[in-house]
């Protein structure tokens, strides 16, 4: 009975040695465990400092691209005054790398691509002012044009590298396209190409990739203005009679006007207290302080504050000494006109759907033009000079038609519309008006002289190919010779240029019932215009196919295709005016300009005669000074006309002028701010090292 007993303590060592050996795997699986887990978040802590790191990059590189945009913004571009659209032309090629210009008519584009050249980007290394460079740290400011060229080549085109604290940062701002409009106007557009960022951590990369948007990209816009763009546009908004004020302070008052139509000045409103003037369109004011009776200031830019009279002149109302952007000038100075007077101001609608009061109190200036010497080349057909053009499209353009030059007075001009025997269409219908049968000829009387009192005239006609003829002594028409082109006469380009006064422009006399015949054929595109002499207007101006006067965009929904036909009248050193003959409740469809007068009224003061109803004029209005067009009493009308203005709305085109009509002298800038664009507007997101360049 003793055998079993001698094995029970080695039977206690081998239950005690499993016991040790479990629990030692408890304990070995244990600290596997804990060791795992300590992995596993530490891997997870070096993925989320990862993710961070590149999400830095991002901040960087949006800082980055803040600088370039922030320096190619319109306030940091300064375009040399007599800049020519020669110039201007060649920097927009070199920034395609081609003269490629695709496109009909007046709106071209050329698409952009780098090139090897190092002044591809000269239309910034020339205008991007050297203050624009100060938000660059000093190391990168570069400091004359041969750095400036590099530094525009770097930033545009190549790819941009960067690395900081362990993200790699991977860019491209590229070029792509220059949109042409007139050879007048040109906006260059740069977009991002690619954005990606790695992070690493440790072992850990995160990667982060930039996706463009509808508001992604930028572009500047350099463009010489045209004056067309509304309804009234003044210099000086101030009287003739008040030239003499050593101030900009305005003497023509707002109060309960109507304007169908933007309006501009380049100094001042003034609105009585309680004013309810409305305006179917932008109100813009410059502010310029210090503009000389002609011409510009001698530094060309005028000195700008901000601000409207309201109530009286005794004090100008500007912005409030917080306000730093425009917009907050803006806004401050509106504040103020709105707690003094009622005008009903239009909407705009911005891009993220809000609405605001389309005013600006900090407008650009547009200086007046300072000669004729395009419409001269242009009636003359020749070469123009070279401070109007050396672009060899725009040479041809001055040299391949012709139209009347006079190098004296002219004593009168009649514009009528008709058929080959000269009837004028009988009928007028719609809405807008037409007249039929579509006249095919545009006729042209001159008035040259008197023998015996008996009127001489000179009779000229045009048809839609612009064959321009003369009536012979016979009465029969022929080509008018052409001593530049004798086998081939150039046609009509449409300008009638006088060196001095051109009296008594009309249409066509009023029938016995008032009917007021058309001035212009359907195709007829004319500007009559002098360097030294007033512009007489004694009758009425219309035209075949009358313009809409609603929102352009409006009729051409509606299938309204816009008329072709145009007039525009301007002078250069003398007045546009409206004689005694003119009848009552004249109507003018056209453009009146006086770039050193007015456009006035003769006797506009004259109470004998009384009131003689409204200046009914579908168009716009550009002077140097606001020329007085009658007298009143209240609201009664004592003497002269009355004004019943609406904007021309096809001059919402820039593209849409009478033929070789004047253009601002000074390059103005825009930029893609205007349309909320950013080149910060990008989504981001996860990628992958795929996206790695």
């Amino acid at each position: 009975m003793r055998g079993p007993r001698s094995t029970e303590g080695a039977t206690l060592v081998v239950v005690v040695l499993l016991t040790m050996l479990l629990l030692a795997a408890l304990l070995a699986a244990s600290s596997q465990l804990t060791l795992s887990s300590r992995r596993t978040v530490a891997d997870q802590r070096a993925a989320l400092q990862a993710q961070y790191v590149a999400e830095s990059g991002v901040t960087l590189a949006q800082s980055r691209l803040r600088d370039v945009q922030t320096i190619l913004t319109k306030g940091n571009l300064v375009i040399p005054y007599g800049t020519t659209a020669t110039t201007i032309r060649s920097y927009a090629e070199k920034y395609c790398g081609n003269s490629n210009w695709v496109g009909n008519g007046d709106q071209q584009t050329c698409t952009a691509q780098i090139s090897s050249a190092s002044d591809q980007f000269e239309i910034f290394a020339q205008f991007v002012s050297d203050a624009a460079y100060s938000r660059l740290p000093a190391a990168e400011r570069p400091t004359d044009l041969a750095a400036k060229r590099a530094f525009w080549k770097n930033q545009l085109g190549s790819l941009q590298q960067l690395q900081v604290n362990g993200a790699t940062i991977n860019y491209r701002l590229v070029p792509t396209r220059v949109e042409r409009l007139n050879n007048s106007s040109y906006r260059f557009y740069l977009q991002l190409d690619n954005l990606s960022v790695k992070g690493d951590r440790a072992a850990a990369t995160r990667v982060l990739k930039a996706s463009r948007t509808k508001l992604s990209g930028w572009w500047i816009d350099i463009s010489l203005p045209s004056y067309l763009d509304n309804v009234l546009f003044t210099n000086h908004h101030r009287s003739l009679a008040a030239q003499n004020s050593s101030t900009a302070t305005p003497d023509v008052y707002f109060t309960n006007q109507t304007f169908d139509g933007p309006v501009h000045t380049n100094e001042y409103y003034l609105f009585t207290s309680g004013a309810t003037a409305s305006f179917a369109g932008r109100l813009s004011s410059a502010g310029c302080t210090n503009l000389p009776k002609v011409g510009p200031p001698s530094s060309v830019s005028c000195s700008q504050t901000p601000g409207v009279y309201v109530g009286s002149t005794s004090g100008l109302k500007t912005a409030s000494a917080n306000a730093t952007t425009e917009e907050q000038k803006n806004n401050s100075i509106l504040q103020q006109l709105m707690a003094g007077a009622s005008p009903n101001l239009a909407d705009v609608t911005r891009d993220d759907g809000s609405q605001v009061k389309d005013v600006t109190f900090t407008a650009d200036y547009r200086p007046m033009p300072n000669n004729a010497n395009s419409q001269r080349a242009a009636a003359q057909g020749v070469t123009p000079p070279t401070s109007v053009t050396t672009d060899p499209e725009e040479v041809a353009r001055y040299t391949s038609g012709r139209g009347l030059y006079f190098g004296d007075e002219v004593l009168g001009i009649t514009l009528t519309a008709g058929d080959a025997n000269g009837n004028p269409p009988t009928s007028v219908s719609g809405d807008p008006k037409k007249w039929t049968p579509a006249p095919t000829y545009q006729y042209i009387q001159v008035l040259k002289g008197y023998i015996l009192n008996i009127p001489q005239y000179d009779y000229y006609r045009a048809d839609a190919n612009g064959k321009l003829e003369k009536k012979d002594a016979l009465g029969n028409w022929k080509v008018v010779p052409d001593p530049e082109s004798p086998s081939k006469p150039r046609p009509f380009n449409g300008t009638i240029f006088a060196e001095k006064t051109i009296h008594n422009l009309s249409g066509p006399a009023r029938s016995g019932n008032q009917a007021v015949r058309p001035a212009l054929a359907p195709f007829s595109q004319i500007t009559v215009a002098s360097e030294s002499g007033d512009v007489e207007i004694s009758g009425d101006l219309t035209l075949s196919d009358e313009s809409c006067t609603k929102n352009l965009k409006d009729c051409t929904d509606k299938g309204i295709e816009p008329p072709k036909n145009v007039l525009g009248v301007f002078t250069q050193k003398g007045n546009v005016v409206i004689t005694e003959d003119a009848p009552n409740n004249v109507n003018i469809q056209a453009v009146l300009m006086s770039s050193e007068g007015q456009v006035t009224v003769d006797n506009y003061d004259d109470r004998r005669r009384g009131p003689r109803g409204t200046v009914n004029l579908l168009g716009g209005l550009v002077e140097n000074w606001y020329g007085p067009f009658g007298t009143f009493s209240g609201t009664t009308s004592l003497s002269g006309y009355g004004r019943n203005f609406s904007h021309d709305r096809r001059f919402q085109d820039p593209g849409f002028t009478p033929p070789f009509f004047p253009v601002s002298p000074t390059w103005i800038k825009k930029d893609g701010s205007d349309e909320g664009l950013s080149l910060e507007n990008f989504v981001v997101q996860q990628g992958t090292r795929a996206d790695l360049p």
